[in-house]
């Protein structure tokens, strides 16, 4: 399973230097004791690699992985088979998708940056509807400098099909989903790893 991961981190820290590191800090502000039950949800789970960490630091946690893109639940299934008794797979928008239950943690990874500022903002309203009291949302991504030259420079805003916002703006739209604390926990040049709470 490590090995899955190990040689799939090589490849994307050819475009994302220090992913491997940045994935890591999925679980850091998560303060569960490690055997407590935990209910997650992945959204924009892609090949599971947020999921990967969230299960191999809590024992006794189950994820939901979520994805818009069947191709990239199979991979996910497959990455994460090792914890298939602890891991549920669904398809579909998130927005309309009915989610049945409430979670502890909900994660995303390289997915918020792809939405639209006032899309973000019903992302998070959602998102904080689907929390547990106390229940946490980690957020990893793409950001922005606040620095137009420092953007251009490093060709930030016009690389990909990303979106990304400064992570203050991603603490500001944090507040106006009604989350109470935020604060962000790790951050190399453009990428970004934050928090917050219900």
């Amino acid at each position: 399973m490590e090995q899955t991961f190990e040689e799939f981190d090589k490849i994307v820290e050819q475009t994302i230097p220090k992913y491997t590191e940045m994935q890591k800090q999925i679980t850091f502000p998560l303060i569960f004791e490690k055997n407590e039950i935990i209910k997650c949800l992945d959204i924009g789970c892609g090949t599971g690699r947020s999921s990967y960490e969230l299960l191999k630091n809590f024992p006794s946690a189950s994820v939901e992985c979520f994805d818009i893109d069947k191709n990239q639940l199979e991979k996910a299934k497959t990455n994460l088979k090792v914890f298939e008794d602890r891991t549920e797979f669904a398809e579909g928008d998130f927005l309309s998708h009915d989610f049945e239950e409430q979670f502890d943690v909900i994660v995303s990874s390289f997915t918020m940056s792809h939405l639209e500022k006032n899309e973000r903002l019903q992302w998070l309203r959602k998102i904080h509807s689907l929390l547990a009291e106390n229940g946490y949302f980690v957020c990893a991504d793409k950001v922005s400098f606040r620095s137009i030259e420092l953007n251009d420079a490093l060709d930030i805003i016009q690389s990909g099909h990303a979106k990304p916002s400064p992570v203050t703006s991603e603490l500001s739209l944090l507040r106006k989903a009604s989350f109470s604390l935020r604060d962000i926990i790790w951050r190399f040049r453009e990428y970004a790893v934050w928090y917050a709470m219900k």
